[in-house]
């Protein structure tokens, strides 16, 4: 009788997240649509209270989806057990303050992927021998997918598209490396798996869109100005592709490489310091030392990206992000 019970419950749980997921999912979504044609008058809050529910539900079923953060493997990618872990957590968080810091001066954004192109060319020349011609040339294509978005879609500084085209492909090959040797996530087309990766990509669009409500609130449409014809709204793979390289497929995978062989007692630990300093850099890259905008990206963008990439693979953190980002231009070509 007990395992009857226990067979019955773990198949009821996934029915139950679903309904508790799509109820939130189904009536933010329709204030995304409505907002484009009609006034929802005084609905705006209930909508908004919506989207928050299914960002924390999401974030709630993704670290629980097998691999769950507390049983992923422990690799040995850098095989010295010293420093120990709060050690290597307060260097880590040091020099993310550190690249804020100079970033600041300059752009933070740009700040950080220079420094995740440099390291990630670094892993990529020190693990050579590992590095394959599907690595390489989907290294190369992230960078030209955002080099010439960036000039073509929306006539960017050259300075930009050049950045793209250096940095994004060591990022990647970096990236790519420690993802599959600390065993943390997947990027499907690298597997051969295309029909996958489409899926993974059109599913994370899907659960953007109650994310998307909440990246057109503030002074969003200022910067947006550029966009006057509907294709321009296409921009939205460029930063889809480039902070889904620098700020996830490496970032996580490198802060997780360096942390997790020192933690197990504390797994999970290794992963949460991972994600937050990814949400950090991804945040302040955006809205520089702005706490509530921190707190707001992390919960709706970042940690949704991180674990998408973690629980699923890299093509649904991409689908997220293009998702996000392109409703809001189509939004800003619409008004």
């Amino acid at each position: 009788m007990n395992v009857k019970m226990n067979i019955v419950s773990r198949s009821v749980k996934p029915i139950v997240s679903a309904i508790l997921l799509s109820a939130p999912w189904i009536l933010t979504a329709a204030g995304v649509v409505g907002q484009f044609f009609i006034e929802w008058q005084g609905w705006d809050v209930v909508i908004g209270l919506s989207g928050i529910v299914f960002g924390v539900g999401l974030i709630w079923a993704l670290s629980r989806t097998k691999p769950a953060i507390n049983a992923l493997p422990c690799m040995d990618v850098f095989t010295a057990k010293r420093p120990g872990f709060w050690v290597r957590t307060l260097l880590l968080f040091l020099g993310l303050a550190l690249i804020i810091f100079f970033g600041m001066m300059i752009s933070i954004g740009f700040v950080m992927m220079v420094v995740c192109g440099v390291i990630g060319l670094g892993v990529t020349l020190t693990w050579r021998k590992s590095l394959t011609w599907k690595i390489g040339g989907m290294g190369v294509a992230a960078g030209l997918i955002s080099a010439l978005g960036s000039a073509l879609l929306r006539n960017s500084e050259l300075l930009w598209s050049v950045a793209y085209l250096v940095l994004i492909p060591p990022a990647f090959m970096g990236g790519a490396l420690l993802l599959y040797r600390a065993q943390l996530g997947h990027v499907r087309l690298l597997e051969g798996k295309l029909a996958l990766g489409l899926k993974g990509f059109l599913i994370g669009c899907v659960l953007a869109v109650p994310a998307t409500l909440f990246n057109q609130i503030g002074n969003m449409y200022s910067q947006d100005s550029w966009v006057t014809r509907w294709w321009q709204s296409l921009y939205a793979i460029v930063p889809a592709v480039a902070e889904a390289t620098w700020a996830r497929l490496f970032l996580v995978s490198f802060c997780y490489a360096i942390l997790r062989p020192v933690t197990d007692l504390h797994s999970p630990r290794a992963t949460v310091v991972a994600i937050l300093i990814s949400i950090l850099a991804f945040s302040t890259s955006h809205a520089g030392l702005n706490p509530f905008v921190i707190i707001i990206d992390g919960l709706l963008f970042s940690t949704p990206y991180a674990l998408l990439l973690i629980n699923k693979d890299f093509e649904h953190a991409v689908g997220y992000h293009f998702m996000v980002d392109f409703v809001r231009f189509c939004a800003v070509y619409l008004s």
